[in-house]
């Protein structure tokens, strides 16, 4: 018997375009794993909020999955905490799209808190068991806040911990999200499932570094790179920090030159710049590449053999479910540092530690280079 899923992702759409405040690695994640799932036989309905009257209401996914759009509130983007009270119109309508097509779900599969709240509800209504993934969580959000705006309300927090007392299974990406449910919202151990995630390695796998810096016309020097959006949660503060304790590296006696760092951000996202601990912006030894804004990352030549690769992808087996740009790097065997915070795989299954505060002041000795004339964001 083929099983049939009700996924949930309220706020955001897996088919949305990447690199926007609300777009990320959520988006990437819900829709692989629908996709997989509906390879591997099962049937998958991802239900999300619509954001636009005109798009379709039903769209395919792959074989044996869908992308399934219902009205909750006003059919355009609001704010994540304005969703909740529209919670109810909208597992009233997952109820019934389920009725109407004859579908009775076996498994409800809900991601983010606002899906869980939602989840919870169709759970009670059919009797179907609540698989639960967080991706973010609150409290965690709240420990690396820099400012009131920044914190997460009381309302995520009370429903967060309701829905890990009473999912029937918590999803976890890694060892240390199982730790921060057990010791900041009380799940029972027993009841959450590590799931690491994977690595589509038909995108990411190991070069040899002087030939992938060769194609993306970079020179050969040093280079630390940063892929991310611009929020304090994402610890970019933390490595401008580091930058000033970076040495020069030398090699056979001689200088290699100065160790480079490389900002790569959607240039989309407005008033998001990084921010010293002291309020200014940050400046450091970097070069910023913000797409969408005439100054993009240096593009990879073509080489033999590349053409047709992305649409033989879609016929391959990736390697579980989408990996965080951690994971990425670590497909590709590159060295990788990491700022507490969750949703990172652990290198050596270190417990979670509080981050160390940062120093007041401005970072000294950086200084940030912003390529073809492009403002600062």
């Amino acid at each position: 018997m083929n099983l049939s899923v009700a996924m949930l992702s309220v706020h955001t759409c897996p088919l949305a375009a990447l690199g926007g405040k609300e777009t990320g690695g959520m988006n990437v994640y819900v829709r692989q794993v629908a996709r997989e799932l509906g390879r591997m036989g099962l049937h998958v309905d991802v239900f999300t909020r619509s954001q636009n009257p005109t798009i379709p209401r039903v769209v395919e996914l792959g074989p044996g999955a869908r992308v399934v759009h219902l009205p909750a509130g006003p059919e355009a983007p609001m704010p994540r905490e304005a969703i909740h009270p529209h919670l109810d119109q909208f597992a009233a309508g997952v109820e019934d799209f389920a009725r109407q097509s004859g579908i009775a779900y076996d498994v409800i599969h809900s991601h983010y808190w606002l899906s869980g709240v939602a989840g919870l509800r169709l759970r009670e209504k059919w009797s179907a068991p609540l698989v639960q993934m967080f991706h973010t969580l609150g409290r965690l959000k709240n420990a690396v806040a820099q400012s009131p705006p920044e914190l997460e309300p009381a309302l995520r927090l009370d429903e967060e911990t309701r829905i890990v007392a009473e999912a029937d299974r918590v999803v976890a990406a890694n060892v240390v999200e199982r730790a921060h449910l057990v010791w900041h919202y009380g799940a029972r151990a027993d009841r959450i499932s590590v799931i690491p995630c994977g690595v589509d390695t038909d995108l990411f796998q190991p070069m040899d570094p002087a030939k992938a810096k060769d194609l993306l016309e970079l020179p050969p020097d040093p280079l630390l790179l940063y892929v991310g959006r611009m929020q304090p949660i994402k610890g970019l503060d933390t490595l401008l920090e580091a930058m000033t304790k970076v040495p020069v590296l030398r090699r056979r006696g001689r200088d290699r030159g100065p160790v480079a760092l490389r900002v790569v951000r959607d240039g989309r996202a407005r008033g998001d710049g990084v921010r010293e601990p002291g309020g200014g912006l940050a400046r450091g030894r970097a070069h910023h590449h913000g797409a969408g804004r005439g100054d993009r990352p240096p593009r990879a030549r073509e080489r033999p053999g590349r053409a047709g690769r992305r649409d033989d992808r879609a016929a391959r087996r990736p390697r579980g479910p989408p990996a965080r740009p951690a994971g990425h790097a670590l497909g590709g065997r590159a060295p990788v540092a990491l700022r507490g915070g969750g949703g990172v795989p652990p290198l050596r299954g270190a417990a979670p530690r509080r981050r160390a505060a940062s120093p007041p002041g401005p970072v000294p000795g950086l200084e940030l280079t912003w390529p073809l004339g492009a403002p600062p964001p």
